[in-house]
């Protein structure tokens, strides 16, 4: 299903800008027993594999998965936080499929605070740059946090003597208000652990996550942005949840494609230039013709090669 969404998105990009190289990029962390983060107190990633014999003499491998919803690469709806709010598998696919991608780097400012929360006005100034966001965009906030990935304790800044306390990034409920009213916003989504800051991610409270929940809009979390970072503007996101009916948290693959060289170098092979014929030589002598007189094969002009020879004698003209 991955493979699928993944080739007709480049087929649409590439059918929009045929002069332009495209990249697509992978913004998933794999779900492994061994290297997902998961929430404290949360069931983690686990896989078992049997061999199987149905009927049949011949083996096969069955596996089992087990996990909760709060680790790795996931789509959080609304009915996570609201009764009456749609479940994973009520997405549809404008909601999912080439949302263009709004990325604002907050990096330098999470560096300086673990629980930085971006504001109305970091929003703003990038709008000021960049311009508006586009009909059906994500907005992602990029805080520099994926390079902690996968070792737990810094990921999600575990203190305290129990590593209760955590220490991450988020958005602050104000900011989360003006995303989920903005008509152009479906989605949101961060490089850090949740919505909310470290201080703010309690199950119980979760304020900007529960605000993103009222104005229907769903998110998208622990995001990988290390690989290659992504544009402020002119990317596209296909966001490819577990089709799980019943579901408000579910993992996700998300696949990004932006076009990273705008004037690509074309390079075409030579073109074959055939050889100059070589120049053809004349052998030419002026014959002087007497006055009164005839010369064999002259015209009392220049005659060049064998012209003339058997011909009748001319007269002077």
């Amino acid at each position: 299903m991955f493979l699928c969404l993944l080739l007709i998105t480049t087929v649409g990009l590439a059918s929009a800008a045929d002069d332009c190289f495209y990249t697509a990029v992978d913004l998933t962390y794999r779900l492994s027993p061994f290297s997902t983060n998961y929430y404290p107190n949360f069931l983690p990633f686990e896989i078992t594999i049997e061999l199987v014999n149905v009927i049949t003499d011949i083996l096969f491998n069955e596996a089992k998965y087990l996990a909760g919803d709060e680790g790795g690469t996931k789509v959080e709806v609304p009915g996570r936080f609201c009764d009456n709010g749609y479940k994973v598998g009520e997405l549809c696919r404008d909601q999912l499929l080439f949302l263009p991608a709004s990325v604002i780097d907050l990096s330098e400012k999470s560096a300086m605070d673990d629980n930085y929360m971006a504001t109305v006005q970091d929003v703003e100034e990038w709008q000021a740059v960049f311009g508006p966001f586009p009909p059906r965009s994500i907005v992602i906030f990029d805080f520099g946090w994926s390079p902690r990935y996968p070792d737990v304790d810094r990921f999600f800044g575990r203190r305290g003597k129990l590593g209760t306390q955590l220490n991450h990034p988020g958005i602050c409920p104000d900011l989360a208000d003006y995303l989920g009213r903005h008509c152009n916003v479906l989605a949101v989504g961060t490089d850090s652990p949740d919505i909310d800051c470290g201080r703010n991610n309690e199950l119980t409270t979760s304020p900007s996550q529960r605000v993103f929940a009222s104005h229907g809009k769903y998110t998208v979390t622990q995001l990988q942005l290390r690989r290659r970072r992504l544009p402020a503007v002119g990317a596209v996101v296909t966001v490819a949840p577990f089709y799980m009916s019943e579901a408000t948290a579910s993992p996700a693959r998300v696949f990004a494609e932006y076009c990273a060289d705008p004037v690509p170098e074309v390079n075409c092979p030579p073109v074959p230039v055939a050889p100059a014929p070589a120049p053809r030589v004349v052998e030419r002598e002026v014959v002087a013709a007497p006055v009164g007189g005839v010369v064999a094969g002259t015209l009392n002009h220049i005659h060049a090669g064998p012209h003339g020879v058997g011909h009748p004698l001319h007269g002077v003209l």
